[in-house]
């Protein structure tokens, strides 16, 4: 569950114009660039804590109810396809989006794989990029393996028995 909390410490780190994992000019140019990053560093940091909150809810007994305040749905169980529906898809993106940033982290090219350097000619890849190309998104594939079990597990503890579905 904790694999996004980097991520998201880097991205909250960035939103102030602090270089945290990246040279001092990417995140000045960040900013600079694109000063709409003071809002959306915040929130890309919210989705993966988001994200955090809700891999417990799979593995705790307060994910089997909707919360109180949310009007309508207060209380009631949680039908199964929902979390099984949204964390799968979240799995699947998840993993496709850090297993090519912690490739590419490693060196490892694969064809047709483009390179990516920044306006001044800098690659991403490069060792001072830890925070940008590398910490922050390396555990995203073991983060979405995680989720993956938690949800079996979620799955496999409320799933109805084969008794009652023969009772209904």
């Amino acid at each position: 569950m904790a694999c996004p909390l980097p991520y998201a410490l880097i991205r909250l780190a960035w939103s102030r114009g602090w270089a945290v994992g990246a040279p001092e000019p990417f995140v000045a140019s960040l900013l600079r660039n694109q000063p709409e990053n003071v809002y959306i560093e915040p929130t890309l940091a919210s989705f993966a804590i988001g994200g955090v909150v809700l891999t417990s809810g799979l593995l705790s007994r307060w994910g089997r109810l909707f919360p109180r305040w949310i009007p309508g749905l207060r209380g009631k169980v949680v039908p199964m396809w929902f979390p099984l529906l949204l964390g799968g898809s979240a799995v699947v993106g998840i993993f496709a989006f850090g297993r090519g940033l912690l490739l590419a982290q490693l060196g490892v090219q694969l064809p047709g794989q483009l390179d990516t350097f920044q306006l001044w000619g800098e690659p991403v890849y490069d060792r001072a990029y830890w925070g940008a190309g590398g910490l922050g998104w390396c555990l995203f594939p073991l983060w979405s393996t995680s989720l993956a079990v938690a949800l079996a597990g979620y799955y496999y503890r409320y799933a109805p028995s084969d008794q009652e579905l023969v009772r209904r």
